[in-house]
């Protein structure tokens, strides 16, 4: 069986032909952002994945790059690993990558002929409700449909997924996070908002107050949290510890051009640092603020730990 690495191509001239050789036998295909991977996408890839069992055919997701995707100004709500690991978790056979800038100016039409029932010899295709896609965006759903059909090739379209009486989408997640709503946006991702990276030395600031963290640089390309404290759980060498962090620039030393994530995990002692840790953010505790004392910033922290251990139910117990 191929492994996830192996499941992954990026259509370019050079993978076209590998691509028809290796799908020749047909194949149950979709296209989207997957930012994130949240509840709609999953209900999208639910319905691809059951279409391509009852046809007897792999299911295939074709996506975008990380580094070459629609609206690249837009933040992230997953790293790329991260975003093709859910996407093989809830079904997907095989991801095909393409390249934004060597497709966009291709018309719907040719799209759809072009590469999903030409290169990728689809058989039965699904998409959203709202999907859009082309030159132009040219097309949609109906255009799909339409356009397929003349090969004899079924759409199945997949309602809205709803959270508060709209649909799920990228947009309200990235507000929910920006506007330090982790549980809603946990709620609409299907999963709390997270990034991995390796852990850092600090300025050892915490350490020195009692409270000693594990300080990790954010990802630039995902969308940032609101500046503040949260109750989190953390990741390290597949074991979870609870903890509460800091999100921010720490203006009570001057502040940083770049925020940066210091968690104090409830518990734990050692060394880990240069160890890949991932990060949940999962309840928001206050926002960040400049201290004007070290004794004022030392009662905030203990009022701070104080309540995301009282978030898990720990709050009896000692570090």
């Amino acid at each position: 069986m191929m492994d996830n690495y192996e499941r992954i191509t990026v259509y370019n001239e050079q993978n076209k032909k590998t691509l028809a050789g290796e799908l020749r036998g047909g194949c149950a295909v979709t296209v989207g952002s997957f930012d994130g991977v949240h509840t709609g996408h999953r209900e999208l890839l639910r319905l691809l994945k059951a279409n391509a069992v009852s046809a007897g055919l792999p299911a295939v997701a074709v996506t975008f790059a990380a580094g070459d995707r629609p609206k690249q100004e837009s933040k992230l709500l997953a790293q790329e690993p991260k975003k093709r690991e859910l996407m093989f978790a809830h079904g997907v056979d095989r991801i095909v990558e393409l390249p934004y800038s060597a497709v966009k100016d291709i018309p719907a039409r040719d799209f759809a002929l072009g590469i999903l029932a030409g290169t990728l010899n689809c058989r039965t295709a699904v998409c959203g409700y709202d999907f859009r896609f082309g030159q132009g965006r040219d097309g949609g759903t109906e255009t799909l449909e339409k356009v397929l059909a003349e090969r004899g090739i079924p759409v199945a379209v997949c309602p809205p997924r709803e959270f508060g009486g709209a649909p799920v989408s990228s947009t309200r997640i990235r507000k929910a996070i920006a506007e330090g709503r982790p549980e809603d946006a946990a709620a609409m991702l299907g999963r709390p908002f997270s990034f991995v990276s390796a852990i850092e030395k600090g300025m050892r600031v915490a350490a020195r107050l009692g409270v000693p963290t594990a300080n990790q640089k954010f990802p630039a390309e995902l969308a940032a949290p609101a500046y503040g404290v949260y109750a989190a759980e953390c990741v390290i060498g597949g074991k979870s510890y609870r903890g509460v962090l800091n999100f921010g620039i720490k203006p009570t030393f001057g502040g940083f051009e770049s925020p940066v994530c210091e968690t104090h995990l409830f518990g734990f002692s050692g060394d880990i640092y240069g160890r890949e840790c991932e990060v949940s953010f999962l309840r928001f505790i206050r926002a960040e603020r400049r201290f004007g004392s070290v004794s004022e910033l030392q009662s905030a922290i203990k009022n701070d730990v104080a309540a995301a251990k009282a978030f898990f139910g720990l709050e009896d117990e000692t570090e």
